[in-house]
């Protein structure tokens, strides 16, 4: 499963993310791109009842992946 999730604002935002239609994985792990990361892997999060919550660096792209 992948999720990418935009900011285009120039502040960090946390928002929820909703996962529907589908088995959701316990774990997501966050690759990272903005300004100042280039494909970094973050730690993973939990995700609960099929959501979770993606914290988005400002003017980054943020793939959530998992099995």
């Amino acid at each position: 499963m992948v999720v990418v999730a935009v900011n285009k604002g120039t502040t960090a935002v946390t928002i929820p993310i909703a996962i529907t239609g589908g088995n959701a994985p316990a774990m997501l792990t966050p690759t990272v791109t903005s300004g100042t990361d280039n494909l970094r892997e973050a730690p993973p999060v939990m995700v609960t009842g099929g959501s979770f919550m993606a914290m988005l660096p400002s003017l980054s792209v943020t793939t959530f992946s998992g099995k």
